[in-house]
Order: C-alpha cells, then sequence, then structure tokens
C-alpha cells in the first residue's frame, strides 16, 4: 500500500507554509473585540463601531477557516491510517482528491494571511511621470507603467 506519496503531497502545503498564523492568539483577539464590540458607547462613533465590526467579522471567518482546515486534515489522516491498518487501497483516490482540495484551500488562505497587513485592504494609486531625458524617459516610464499594471 503506497499511502506515503498521497500523504507526503497532501502536507507538502502544510510543511512549507512560511505564513505564522497563531490561531490561539488570533481566538484571544476576538474574545477582546467581541468585548469591545458589546460596549453600548462604542456605537457613538459610528465608524469606530463599523471598523470594529468588520475587523471582527474577518478575523472570525479567517479562524473558523483555519480551524475546518485543521479538523479536515486529522480527519482525513485518520482515515489513512485506518485504511492502512486494514491494507484497504480503494480510498487511495479519495484521498488524494481530498488533500489535493486541502492543500488548495490551504494555498488560497495563507495568500490571504500574507496580504493582512494594517494597509493591504486599502486602495493604493501609482502615478508614473517621464523625467529629463526626452523619448527615452518617456519609453521607461511607460515601461515601468506597463510592468506594473501586468503584475497587478
Amino acid at each position: 500500500m503506497n499511502f506515503e506519496i498521497v500523504l507526503k503531497r497532501f502536507f507538502a502545503a502544510f510543511l512549507t507554509s512560511w505564513c505564522d498564523f497563531d490561531i490561539a492568539a488570533e481566538e484571544g483577539r476576538i474574545v477582546e473585540l467581541e468585548q469591545q464590540a458589546s460596549d453600548p458607547d462604542i456605537w457613538r462613533d459610528q465608524r469606530k463601531g463599523t471598523a470594529l465590526t468588520l475587523s471582527l467579522n474577518t478575523k472570525k471567518e479567517l479562524v473558523v477557516a483555519w480551524r475546518g482546515m485543521e479538523a479536515k486534515a486529522a480527519d482525513l489522516l485518520d482515515m489513512v491510517k485506518l485504511a492502512m491498518l486494514e491494507e484497504d487501497e480503494s480510498i487511495k483516490d479519495d484521498v488524494d482528491e481530498e488533500a489535493q482540495r486541502l492543500a488548495e484551500q490551504f494555498e488560497k488562505y495563507e495568500t490571504r494571511l500574507m496580504l493582512s497587513g494594517e494597509y493591504d485592504d486599502h486602495n493604493a494609486l501609482c502615478a508614473f511621470h517621464a523625467g529629463a531625458g526626452g523619448t527615452e524617459s518617456q519609453d521607461w516610464a511607460n515601461m515601468l507603467l506597463r510592468m506594473y499594471l501586468l503584475w497587478a
């Protein structure tokens, strides 16, 4: 029975993650934000209340998603262990498919976590102006603009 390949592929995304997400700390922060949101004075300043609610909902969604992936991974690992004990290869394709789905979901949330800085949800304006140098300067500004547009 060759579940080793399936397991290696399944855990490859998790082991190579460079993002640091402390779920327990985020859950603690959620409790703090919920206490702040329950204060009736918070809604005297509409912007502050809305920002707090948005932050709270975003954190809750992320924690629920990460805990869900954690539970799916544990269930999948248990299923693989059980299949290895019973020498049952019939679930290999199902495990492979589920592992692939979980890895894709992980990559999606890893990217989202990478872009969760303080200002990452804000818009940005970028302007390119040709400096002194005539046509070459204009060409360089145009190349930079095109590069950033393709990147964005």
